[in-house]
């Protein structure tokens, strides 16, 4: 293992000088901001910023072995999703200082899931499928990681009291349990006042999740579709998207 590992290292460093200032870089913010966690005491943070140092070379680890070389775009994608989650996201709170942080990230998701949906059966298969098969699985396999990760964020959030699907504030509602009669459809336009254990709360009515993680599906079904159309019309020796044997 420890001969492993070291030729794992001597890898990285055979690799091109645009790649080694890249992981230096966010290596080094990932470590300034593991220090501004400690000095805030907060431990989740802190290990946010450990997690997404660890996953920066998580790329280089499937090359070396599955004797593969994964594209630079594949990989700028992936150190954005891993920075701009748990470091920006989360110890920096780009999460509630910009709003369309999370739907962002979700979209590049997306985009990143399909574009590596896209690259594994030529290098899965030995006979290169169609690029309509590889059309259609790319946005199946980001569809079904996206649903995965919903269901992980409810799971955080039933078990550890957290709001990974963000509450949504909504002032109309339309429902047949509001009809006047079976099978019709009851509307309050608008919600200006609910109770909460006797206390008005005077934003509107709360939904827990059901819209965030609506949101947050469609954005990483249009990211994927972005790729896909991408991916359609590049050049038969392009090498965006790809995953090859070495």
């Amino acid at each position: 293992m420890i001969r492993t590992m070291s030729g794992l290292t001597d890898d990285i460093m055979r690799k091109g000088t645009l790649d080694k200032l890249l992981i230096a870089v966010l290596s080094a913010f990932n470590v300034i901001s593991f220090f501004y966690s400690v000095k805030l005491k907060n431990v989740i943070y802190a290990l946010s910023a450990l997690a997404s140092l660890a996953l920066i070379f998580l790329p280089y680890l499937f090359e070396y072995f599955l004797s593969c070389r994964i594209s630079r775009d594949l990989k700028v994608v992936y150190w954005f999703l891993v920075i701009g989650g748990p470091v920006l996201g989360n110890v920096y709170k780009f999460y509630h200082y910009i709003r369309p942080w999370d739907k962002l990230l979700h979209m590049l998701s997306g985009f990143l899931v399909a574009a590596l949906g896209y690259a594994l059966p030529d290098f899965l298969l030995k006979e290169p499928p169609a690029k309509a098969f590889k059309c259609i699985f790319a946005v199946s396999l980001s569809m079904a990681v996206g649903g995965i990760w919903e269901v992980y964020e409810y799971l955080l959030d039933v078990f550890f009291k957290m709001d990974m699907q963000n509450d949504t504030v909504i002032t109309e509602m339309a429902s047949y349990l509001l009809g006047d009669t079976p099978g019709t459809i009851g509307e309050i336009a608008s919600i200006d006042t609910v109770s909460i254990n006797g206390e008005p709360f005077e934003m509107g009515y709360i939904d827990i999740g059901l819209i965030d993680t609506m949101k947050d599906m469609i954005q990483c079904l249009t990211g994927s579709i972005l790729c896909v159309v991408t991916a359609a019309f590049q050049k038969p020796t392009s090498r965006m998207f790809t995953i090859r044997a070495v």
